[in-house]
């Protein structure tokens, strides 16, 4: 199944639990959140992010993929990077409800080039 084809059959809504870096009591660490792309945001636990304001989203694929590690995805507002860490499946369903609902959103690979500049 080609990613294009993934994006097509996806979801309008889709929501899945992930790892957020986030800053808690202990400093700096990932925690558990819900994340939702609905047809106008991108909701992580009570906070939405209308989709206007999202300016790039991206894929960091895991180092040694066939070893199980996970990956991340990661999204940007304009003033800050919102990254999240899971599976390769559910990221697929969360990636893909995210292009499918803002398709003018610049996306790719996080170490590409043109998106790095965008994440700054």
């Amino acid at each position: 199944m080609t990613f294009r084809r993934f994006v097509q059959s996806a979801p309008r809504d889709a929501c899945t639990t992930l790892l957020y870096y986030t800053m808690g009591n202990g400093g700096w660490s990932w925690v558990p959140a819900s994340v939702c792309i609905t047809a106008d945001a991108l909701a992580v636990d009570e906070q939405r992010v209308p989709l206007p304001k999202v300016t790039v989203q991206c894929r960091v694929q895991p180092l040694m993929p066939l070893s199980g590690d996970d990956g991340e995805w990661w999204f940007r507002d304009g003033t800050d990077t919102y990254k999240f860490r899971g599976a390769a499946r559910e990221l697929d369903v969360v990636e893909a409800a995210a292009v499918r609902a803002a398709p003018s959103v610049p996306h790719g690979a996080c170490s590409e080039r043109a998106i790095r500049r965008l994440l700054r």
